[in-house]
């Protein structure tokens, strides 16, 4: 990982522990749009199923669903897990290691 990947990295932990409860809203509208593309992209492929319009665009359509549901389920899981991991981190130590990169 180079010095612009970690710093972007730490950057955005540094505004994560700056207001946690915006960082969550944040994460939970990304998870119930990917939530609820992933469940359109079901709905769109059973109609195409059920229609007999069956091609190569059904598979890869499923296929990105399922993605896209996995997606936002990995959303939720650290949507949960964001306000133990964050009592964990000290923030200071955040912004001395960026302090650090920057220089």
């Amino acid at each position: 990982m180079d010095r612009s990947q970690k710093l972007k990295i730490l950057r955005s932990m540094d505004t994560a522990l700056a207001d946690p409860a915006l960082h969550q809203r944040k994460s939970k509208r990304i998870r119930m749009v990917v939530f609820a593309t992933a469940w359109l992209g079901f709905f769109a492929s059973f109609l195409l199923f059920f229609q007999g319009l069956i091609g190569i665009y059904l598979p890869i359509l499923a296929s990105l669903s399922g993605v896209l549901l996995g997606i936002a389920l990995f959303l939720g899981n650290s949507i949960k897990q964001w306000p133990l991991l964050a009592e964990h981190v000290s923030r200071e130590s955040v912004r001395e290691q960026i302090s650090e990169l920057e220089t």
